[in-house]
């Protein structure tokens, strides 16, 4: 299992709140939707999260899931890691590795005019709200 897919809340707070931004920490209501869920921390990847969930914001501009997730997955087509986890557990879960990603959601920074600014997928490939004016 890569465990850069997954984080703790209070990780996640922290590391954005070092890069610039006011994490919201909306995605756990979004976890706790699944109590069966027992990983330790929550998924990272936007794929996860309907389109247009918060995930930071600064005075300028703010970080939403944008996007559409189709995933290949033993020979299946899925369009939200939730499904892979309804069908094949936890396991499928942690074995997000094989997942073969057709389309994928990703985060976007976006202005509060509607510009759009970056967009990106991993935490380490958000950037300092500093540096992109933000």
């Amino acid at each position: 299992m890569s465990t850069y897919n997954y984080i703790s809340t209070t990780a996640l707070g922290m590391i954005l709140e070092q890069l610039g931004w006011d994490y919201e920490n909306h995605l756990i209501d979004y976890v706790n939707e699944h109590p069966n869920y027992n990983i330790d921390g929550i998924p990272f990847r936007a794929d996860f999260y309907p389109e247009g969930v918060r995930l930071a914001s600064s005075k300028k501009a703010y970080i939403i899931t944008d996007g559409k997730t189709t995933i290949e997955y033993k020979g299946t087509l899925y369009f939200s890691p939730w499904m892979i986890f309804e069908c094949h557990g936890e396991e499928g879960l942690k074995d997000i590795d094989n997942w073969k990603f057709k389309e994928e959601r990703q985060w976007l920074i976006k202005k509060k005019n509607g510009d759009w600014v970056k967009p990106f997928t991993l935490l380490t490939e958000c950037p300092f709200r500093k540096s992109i004016r933000c």
